[in-house]
């Protein structure tokens, strides 16, 4: 995975972002294990930078749970 600063932080940030507008069923239905393992598969290869907002449906609430005790590896 190649990262890049974020502006003049330290933080190191990957160059590919995971989406989560399908996670949260804006795409369709989705199983709620299939999203969490989705998510954890992208941390496990490398993505910290994860996009997600209100207007994702349920995105915010089952990333909320994919992300629990692997916080420290995402921006």
């Amino acid at each position: 995975m190649k990262y890049s600063k974020l502006g003049n932080s330290e933080l190191e940030v990957s160059n590919i972002c995971l989406g989560t507008w399908p996670i949260g069923g804006g795409m369709g239905a989705i199983e709620q294990k299939d999203a969490i393992d989705a998510i954890h598969a992208s941390i496990d290869n490398g993505i910290n930078f994860l996009d997600t907002a209100q207007m994702y449906l349920d995105s915010e609430y089952i990333l909320g749970k994919a992300i629990k005790g692997k916080r420290n590896k995402i921006i």
